[in-house]
């Protein structure tokens, strides 16, 4: 599929930048959110707001490895309380963050 979507380059970096919100990364590239979740279903197998949610807790895992505590870590990756980011992580991971590490 090519896309508009392919031409603008680094999706991850632009997710950063819009939040990780899949409405906002959507304004952002300059096409409609159904769009974007199509393209990224395409390229990653997964809808858009769990791909987002992927990327946003991709730095979660090496920290809670290192012994951070949930509530840090929750932080770090911009969850607005360790209870969302615990329930969020243990819906991608299988595991709690609490036991990942």
């Amino acid at each position: 599929m090519s896309s508009r979507l392919d031409r603008l380059g680094n999706l991850e970096e632009r997710a950063l930048q819009a939040h990780y919100r899949v409405d906002a990364l959507a304004e952002e590239c300059a096409v409609t959110p159904r769009h974007l979740n199509r393209y990224v279903h395409a390229k990653h197998g997964m809808p858009a707001h769990v791909w987002l949610k992927n990327l946003q807790f991709q730095p979660a895992k090496p920290s809670l490895t290192r012994g951070k505590l949930v509530k840090q870590v929750a932080a770090e990756v911009g969850s607005s309380n360790s209870g969302n980011f615990s329930r969020a992580f243990k819906r991608l991971n299988g595991i709690s963050p609490s036991l990942f590490g």
